[in-house]
């Protein structure tokens, strides 16, 4: 589990973009990427790692969605009933 935690969305800003970085790192990896797969996002393994390679995080912040980086369930705020994304 990946926590970004902070009590506004400019709090969590950072934390999000460094939780987004470590699962494309992660995702990256032969060992991880299947779990994309898994979840239906075929092909992810290679975009995340030619991003890697390019060194454009602002990429693999794009790639990285709440529904590519949740296996159960999207992100939430915590104290909430709701998914936010």
């Amino acid at each position: 589990m990946i926590v970004a935690a902070g009590d506004t969305p400019e709090e969590r800003a950072n934390p999000i973009v460094e939780a987004k970085t470590t699962i494309g790192f992660y995702g990256a990896m032969p060992n991880y990427a299947f779990q994309f797969d898994d979840l239906g996002h075929t092909g992810m393994r290679d975009q995340l790692r030619d991003c890697l390679r390019a060194g454009d995080n602002a990429r693999v912040q794009a790639l990285i969605t709440p529904t590519r980086s949740s296996t159960s369930s999207p992100w939430w705020r915590a104290g909430t009933t709701s998914p936010t994304a």
